[in-house]
């Protein structure tokens, strides 16, 4: 599962494969965001895809938990719909539109994950082993609480079983993409679920580090840059 995320940049030139593989105008506007540190459920989230009606790929805002079109009812679903498990997805009704016709890029540099076996759960921050930016793998989808509603972009993070690397501190991990498969993750159109598991597993990415933090992440009212820094027994608050 990955519950908590950030986008939080260290380096000018985090981005610089986005501009190389998505376009010099997605990279300027990742650039251009505010870093976050806590990304929390059910908050706006940029999110890269491209329109069936052509263009290049375009960044959005979106709802951190996927509500189908389909959705009839005025309020999003009760259960968790912020991540999708990336061996079901094409099968189950939740996903299975979004997987065939509607994926995205959701960029990050982070993520996080709470160590359970142990007395204590303790949060572990995660990013890929030279700290630069990376894509999840997504979902998007477009849904109106009402008929005469504006419509509202939402989305959910794929996850798989963890590599060696994640598995020490947690069974899941979300799916992060190499660069090779970005465009192809996002084709627009109508495609067969089995060619978008081959693309997915094709260029998914499982190398990542990990380090023990602050239980201050647990508050998604926290903010702020020392959110990642290895925890300190001594400076819990």
């Amino acid at each position: 599962m990955c519950g908590r995320y950030a986008m939080a940049p260290t380096d000018a030139r985090a981005w610089a494969s986005v501009g190389e593989r998505l376009g010099p105008e997605v990279e300027q506007t990742l650039q251009s965001l505010a870093s976050r540190y806590n990304i929390a459920p059910s908050t706006q989230v940029p999110i890269i895809y491209r329109d069936i009606e052509g263009g290049g790929p375009r960044v959005a805002l979106a709802r951190w938990g996927l509500i189908p079109h389909w959705w009839r009812q005025s309020t999003p679903p009760k259960f968790n719909t912020i991540n999708a498990r990336s061996e079901d997805a094409a099968t189950k009704p939740m996903w299975r539109d979004a997987w065939r016709r509607q994926r995205c890029l959701i960029p990050a540099t982070h993520w996080y994950e709470w160590m359970e076996d142990v007395p204590v759960k303790r949060p572990h921050a995660l990013s890929l082993p030279d700290g630069k930016g990376f894509m999840f793998a997504g979902l998007w989808s477009q849904w109106r609480g009402a008929s005469d509603a504006e419509p509202v972009v939402t989305c959910a993070i794929l996850t798989r079983d963890a590599s060696d690397s994640v598995r020490k501190v947690h069974e899941r991990m979300p799916v992060i993409l190499h660069p090779d498969g970005w465009t192809l993750w996002i084709q627009p159109g109508d495609s067969e679920p089995r060619w978008v598991d081959d693309v997915l597993h094709a260029h998914v990415v499982t190398e990542a580090r990990a380090w023990e933090i602050s239980r201050r992440i647990n508050a998604p009212r926290n903010e702020g840059p020392d959110l990642l820094l290895p925890f300190d027994p001594f400076d819990e608050s």
